[in-house]
């Protein structure tokens, strides 16, 4: 809200961390900026509300949400600890989560594009068994 004042953080889906991120919302005082939507089974329209997405995940698996956010046209910022398998747009930065100023700045820079190439190659319903075939490799590689 320092560098754009219309600014607006959406957040979809519940975790551990939801209750400590309203209070920290609430202690910076941008409460009024900052949706809590919950879990969706649908988020297209959320995506298609979004200029951006950010995903600065500690650890993740294979990232389904960045995949339909990319199919969806949105520019990612994304951490480092986001599997390369994941990657399907060249509209995806990976940066460390260390820096938050560098989250900021490159997030405000970001833009959704006029069109989205991916619109064009990839319907989630169509790609529905390769998406599983991927997740399936990504799952046989684990450690666990």
């Amino acid at each position: 809200k320092e560098k754009n004042e219309d600014i607006k953080l959406l957040i979809v889906g519940d975790g551990p961390c939801k209750n400590e991120l309203k209070q920290r919302a609430h202690d910076l005082g941008i409460e009024d900026a900052v949706y809590f939507v919950g879990a969706q089974s649908d988020v297209r329209a959320y995506l298609s509300a979004m200029d951006v997405f950010l995903f600065p995940s500690l650890s993740e698996g294979f990232g389904l949400s960045l995949i339909e956010a990319q199919v969806n046209g949105l520019p990612c910022l994304v951490s480092e600890h986001i599997s390369s398998e994941a990657v399907i747009s060249s509209a995806v930065k990976s940066i460390p989560l260390v820096d938050i100023s560098l989250w900021r700045d490159m997030a405000l820079k970001m833009e959704r594009p006029l069109e989205n190439p991916l619109s064009y190659q990839y319907d989630l319903g169509l790609q529905g068994q390769e998406l599983l075939k991927r997740l399936k490799f990504f799952l046989s590689q684990a450690p666990y």
